[in-house]
């Protein structure tokens, strides 16, 4: 059996619907292909409590921000009303939630925190400042998180030998070689440690999984669009739209002379077909140089998170840009959908999707 330990930050949603449970979307994308490929009978997903508790605490503070930056906002016909039960409501979510992907094909199952003699080894970690600690020139109590959910993948390889264990983590603490040797030492077997690559969704899981069951992975076709989607977001395709825009800060006007891609995300995508088309949302978060425009000799650097809605026609295979966010924090919108992104992609990526 293999078994996949999924981390906190792959399954995290920088969604803001916060009235559902936002890990869902993206665990149901990895149940969806491990459906879809017909492995459910060789493959089950496990959540540390930990992983489920710190997602919890996320989508609660995220709400809480989200409530402070409009709660002094004053509308004509409606208020703005704090949920007091929101933290209550949204344990009822998770459990729902989670009970719900229980029953479907794939098995799926939450898992305890370690047992209290653990407490020793982690005492001991920490001394030392063994991963996933942070190393000697770090803080040694930094990584506590990944430490938990370190031991609680022990502690089941110790109750299940013959398991195949997967990590699929976004943190590269957690994916360090220390780690595939001390596990090495304790059973005589190989730990599989990925890394997720943004850019790349579960692909690098899946070729994992792939490799060990010595089947060739099919994506979903979802998957395939937002890859290809990623792969057009690129300075050469964007930068214009952001290059000659301008901000207001220290009472002086900036003007953006280049716009730098730091990461990318697809943050939504949503099935259903309006009009022969899909809606995509993919975050960039980009590092802007601005010049001074009554000072030509002055240069800053700001970064900028940009929400992108585009559209996938399927008639024409092709994206178009509706609105972003533009540098300022305004929203630039394409009534005609007449933003169309560069189609062109390198052989050598087409036949990585």
């Amino acid at each position: 059996m293999i078994s996949i330990f999924l981390d906190t930050n792959v399954i995290f949603s920088k969604e803001d619907d916060f009235s559902k449970a936002l890990f869902g979307e993206k665990l149901t994308e990895i149940i969806d292909e491990i459906e879809s490929n017909d492995l459910y009978d060789n493959i089950q997903i496990f959540i540390p409590q930990i992983v489920v508790d710190e997602l919890l605490t996320q989508q609660i503070e995220r709400y809480e921000d989200a409530f402070n930056k409009i709660k002094n906002i004053k509308f004509h016909n409606f208020d703005t009303l704090y949920d007091k039960e929101y933290k209550n409501q949204t344990i009822k979510l998770f459990d729902s939630k989670l009970e719900e992907f229980k029953g479907g094909l794939v098995k799926i199952s939450v898992l305890p925190y370690p047992k209290n003699e653990t407490l020793e080894s982690i005492i001991k970690r920490a001394v030392l400042k063994k991963a996933p600690f942070e190393g000697k020139s770090k803080e040694s109590d930094k990584g506590f998180k990944d430490v938990i959910l370190w031991e609680t993948i022990i502690q089941y390889k110790r109750e299940h030998a013959t398991d195949t264990i997967i990590l699929f983590s976004g943190d590269g603490r957690i994916c360090d070689t220390s780690l595939e040797e001390e596990y090495r030492s304790l059973f005589n077997d190989k730990i599989f440690l990925i890394k997720k690559d943004g850019n790349l969704r579960n692909k690098d899981l899946f070729d994992c999984i792939g490799d060990l069951t010595d089947k060739k992975i099919e994506p979903l076709f979802s998957q395939q669009i937002e890859l290809r989607l990623l792969n057009l977001i690129t300075e050469q395709n964007i930068d214009y739209l952001f290059i000659d825009d301008t901000l207001k800060k220290d009472e002086a006007i900036w003007k953006c002379v280049s716009a730098k891609i730091l990461s990318k995300d697809v943050t939504q995508t949503k099935d259903t077909i309006e009009d022969g088309r899909i809606k995509l949302t993919i975050n960039v978060t980009l590092k802007c140089v601005f010049k001074n425009e009554t000072n030509n000799q002055n240069f800053i650097e700001e970064i900028i998170y940009s929400d992108f809605e585009v559209d996938y026609c399927f008639e024409t295979d092709s994206f178009y840009i509706r609105e972003y966010d533009t540098v300022n924090k305004g929203r630039k919108v394409f009534t005609l959908n007449n933003i169309e992104l560069n189609r062109e992609i390198e052989d050598e990526q087409l036949e990585n999707i």
